[in-house]
Formats: C-alpha cells, structure tokens, sequence
C-alpha cells in the first residue's frame, strides 16, 4: 500500500512515498496542507520510506496533542476512512441545558485486510474453527475476518467529522493519538413524548449507517447498568482459550434466561440502559447489533484501548477493570445524579468491588446491585472457588445493607425481587 506525503499548501498534485508494510495506509489517500516546514524536513529522509512512514504517522499522532489547534486535522473522506460513533445518553446539567457525549473512531478504511486474512488463516490451520461443529471452516474463517479487521485497520489521528442531528450541525474535534475523538454537546431539548427518546446523529457526507443515536434521560426515573461479558453474553473469561473462541471465531450468545429478566425488568421499569465492559471498543460494531438482538436498546461503554492490544486481549478484559469502570460510573453518577440505579454484574471480574465502591461514593444513587455467579469454564478451579465464596461477597459488601445486594445462580431468582424493588422506592 502506498503511503501520504507531507505536500506544501499549494495547489500541485499530492506526492506519495514508495510502498512500506511497516504502516500501512489506504491507497489514493490525499493528505491535507501540511506546512512547508514539516515537508522540508521530510525531504531529508525521502530516501528512507520506513523511516518516512514513522514521521508521517507519528506527525499526524503527536499533533494531536494541541487538540482543536491541530494544525493537521482534516475531515474524514467516506473513500478512504472508517468512521464508527458510539451511542450516548442525553442528560440535563445544571443549566437544563441537555447535554451529550459524541465519541467517534477513526480507522483507514480496510488498512489492516491483508493481515487479517493472514491471521484467520493461521487460527483455522491449528484447529481453532473445530470449537465449533455448526460452523463450517468457511462460516468460521468469515466470522473471523471480520471480527479481527475490527482490531487490525490501522487508526486515523488527527481525523475528524462534521457531524448533523435535528435543528444543528456540529463539526467535532479532531481525532487523539488512539485515533478517538469525545466531547460533549449541547443538543436539542428533549421531544415532548412519554416513553424515552432517542434522536439520531449522522455524520455529514457519509452512508445514513454511520451514525448514532442520543437516549434521552430525564433527570428522574430508572437506569439499568450492565456488565456484558459472561453478565449478558457468554464469553468465558475465565478461560484464556475461552475468550479467543468466542470472542473470534463463534457466533455470540446471550447468557441463558437474560434476555428474559432483562425483558421483565423493562416491563416493571421502564428503565433507560447501560451496557458498561471492559472489552476493548474494536468490538463495539458486532457487540451493538448482539445487544440489541436480545436485550433492550441503550449506550455501551467499552475500553478505549486501540488497535494494538489484540495481542493482550485477555488482560484487556482481566486487569483494571475496577478502575476503568468506577471512573466511567462516576462519570454517569455526573450526568444522572438523580436518577435510581441497578447494578447487574457477575463474579468472574471484580464487578460486585465496582459496584460497591461505587454505593459507598454515592449511597443514594445505587438502589440495588445483583451479581451472576458463574461456575462454568474456568481454567484454575481454586479460583473459581475464590470469586464464588460466601467470603468473598461478604467482604466486597461489607457495610452496605443486605437488601441492597444478591447473588443469583438462575435469572429467574430476580423476577420478585424486581418488583419488590419498584415498589420500596418511590420517585
């Protein structure tokens, strides 16, 4: 693949450098002006096309460090470039302004096909297609493909898009060094209807597909917040090998009787929903259209980790999960104070510390918080017995009520409890 050149801000054809494999690009990229400085620069190492891919990528990545002010920031081109937005939640602030977060990725378009295909080739030459027998090698290597191309195009900094939604347009900041842009802004009020609104933004110049829709969340009523892996979609975490099979090479599938306790729920509810993971966000393409096959419509919050862990996915999803999703709750806490909230976890992870570090922060806030124990596929039986002990639970909750709290082996040991919940609060 060919790679952009730095061109002076003149109206002369752009240059590229010779092909390198090192980072690749798409082909028929047409940087935007760069000042002369930087071509000058650049002119020296010509001769070296590796070198000269470092300088390109990491120009554009290292300038993304003056944020707005990035003197390299260009609009994204539906030709060349993968753009992905993330559904949000809308919330008043203190004004009664209401308000969004609009988080963007940016991806050169089918940069990362040609490793791709070359990895699902080498996961079905050592078997990995044969966990599953209703797949064939074909329907295995497909689904493969498509989910690794997610981890492997090659990120976009200093990228951004102009964005439209009903009675305004936005242009957003440009893309960080992982290739992510997320900001706040101010939206429309909310649409004067009973249930809970949704308006949709769409990016200017792209297919309708790439888009997002903005969940409205009155200040009051009810919010459900969801752990995923293993919580609503089995993942096996606790397995290493478990989580390359499901997470690459099966069809995902919801953790039995969820998606109808989660169907209760918004019957006796009516709640507005977050998924909250610590699974990277390359997954949030195939991960959206999942949730929304079997559970109800909401934000999903993942770990903005980028391209470049797939190689440690499994302490992607095992290590600092607490912290990443503490912050990302006090983040919520920020924007729906007022709100009621359910915790649903599982106990592969540290899900009941988050949520219990999170209730003693905000004891008020947090109405209930049901943990799933899980029992299967775990590779070290010691530890399974370690995050499923009576000890275990006690000491993660210790100080916070016991009717506040559970842990359920059935979905359908929830059904009453629900109910009691609704009608012990009122709003």
């Amino acid at each position: 693949m060919e790679l952009p050149a730095m061109v002076t801000p003149s109206n002369s054809a752009p240059n590229y450098s010779d092909t390198s494999t090192l980072i690749p690009a798409p082909v028929n990229y047409e940087p935007p002006p760069y000042r002369y400085k930087y071509q000058k620069q650049r002119n020296k190492i010509r001769k070296d096309s590796t070198s000269l891919a470092f300088y390109d990528f990491w120009i554009l990545a290292i300038s993304t460090c003056l944020g707005k002010y990035n003197p390299f920031s260009h609009l994204a081109d539906p030709s060349r470039d993968t753009i992905w937005l993330f559904d949000s939640i809308a919330f008043q602030d203190i004004s009664g302004a209401w308000k969004a977060e609009v988080t963007a990725a940016y991806f050169y378009k089918d940069s990362g096909q040609e490793v791709t295909n070359t990895a699902a080739d080498i996961a079905l030459d050592i078997g990995l297609h044969d966990f599953g027998d209703e797949q064939s090698r074909e329907e295995t290597r497909n689904t493969m493909t498509e989910r690794l191309q997610l981890f492997l195009d090659i990120i976009a900094p200093s990228t951004t898009v102009n964005i439209d939604f009903p009675n305004g347009s936005q242009q957003l900041q440009p893309a960080g060094s992982n290739g992510i842009s997320c900001q706040v802004l101010s939206v429309p009020r909310r649409p004067p209807v009973i249930d809970t609104p949704t308006i949709k933004f769409e990016v200017m110049d792209f297919p309708p597909s790439v888009s997002m829709d903005v969940y409205y969340n009155d200040p009051w009523g009810w919010t459900v917040v969801s752990d995923i892996d293993d919580s609503i979609k089995v993942t096996e975490t606790p397995s290493t090998l478990g989580v390359l099979k499901t997470t690459f090479a099966l069809p995902f599938t919801p953790v039995p009787g969820m998606p109808q306790l989660y169907n209760h729920i918004q019957q006796v509810f009516s709640p507005s929903w977050l998924y909250l993971s610590a699974s990277p966000y390359n997954l949030y393409p195939v991960l959206r259209p999942f949730i929304f096959q079997f559970y109800p419509k909401g934000q999903i919050i993942l770990r903005d980790n980028n391209w470049m862990a797939l190689d440690d996915l499994y302490t992607t999803l095992t290590e600092g999960t607490q912290e990443f999703k503490e912050k990302r709750l006090y983040k919520i806490h920020s924007w729906i104070p007022g709100r009621n909230i359910i915790c649903i976890g599982d106990s592969t992870q540290s899900d009941p510390e988050t949520y219990a570090a999170v209730y003693r922060k905000h004891p008020t806030w947090i109405k209930g918080i049901f943990i799933r124990r899980v029992n299967g596929f775990w590779d070290n039986p010691e530890e399974r017995q370690k995050k499923n002990s009576t000890d275990r639970f006690q000491e993660a909750f210790k100080d916070i009520p016991r009717e506040l709290w559970k842990v359920f082996d059935e979905p359908t040991e929830l059904y009453a409890d629900m109910v009691r919940l609704k009608a012990s609060v009122v709003i």
